[in-house]
């Protein structure tokens, strides 16, 4: 079991390699905007290999989904091997946030095999807590890479359901 979120996912598609490649290149490659709009998706593509994400905004600065794959022939297009992890900035917030709960349900843990009463009443609380925000965090994960796989799809033309 991974810690970390962590998301494998294969999109595919009856279009060409090459038609893949032209249609992704095309999205995080925008001409430039009149009205100073943002690109739908960012990233790189190189070859057959590509990193994508959600572009940082005021509003939000946190996008915590990275995508990277590659563009593979299939039986009748191209599939896209496409893995999700958390970005940098968001591992290590995940780890500021999850720390402290972490210690303290540490500490009530020893309380309680010491046969402390505060390790009775609070080792469930300190639990929660560290499960909870652990939860948040793999909610976050899910919603933003949900994001990008749908922006793929709609990129490609194809269908929601990724297997």
């Amino acid at each position: 079991m991974k810690i970390l979120p962590h998301r494998r996912v294969t999109i595919e598609t009856v279009l060409p390699v090459e038609e893949v490649v032209r249609r992704l290149t095309d999205v995080l490659n925008p001409p430039p905007s009149k009205f100073g709009e943002e690109p739908e998706l960012i990233g790189w593509i190189v070859d057959d290999a590509f990193e994508i994400r959600r572009p940082t905004t005021f509003w939000y600065y946190n996008r915590v989904a990275v995508t990277r794959g590659r563009i593979v022939p299939g039986r009748v297009g191209a599939n896209l091997d496409v893995t999700q992890t958390m970005n940098t900035l968001s591992r290590v917030m995940m780890s500021v946030c999850l720390v402290p709960p972490a210690a303290f349900f540490v500490g009530v843990a020893i309380a309680l095999l010491l046969g402390s009463e505060f390790g009775r009443q609070a080792w469930g609380v300190g639990l929660g807590v560290l499960l909870g925000l652990y939860l948040v965090w793999q909610l976050l994960f899910a919603w933003h890479a949900g994001d990008v796989t749908d922006r793929l799809h709609r990129v490609l033309g194809t269908r929601g359901g990724a297997t």
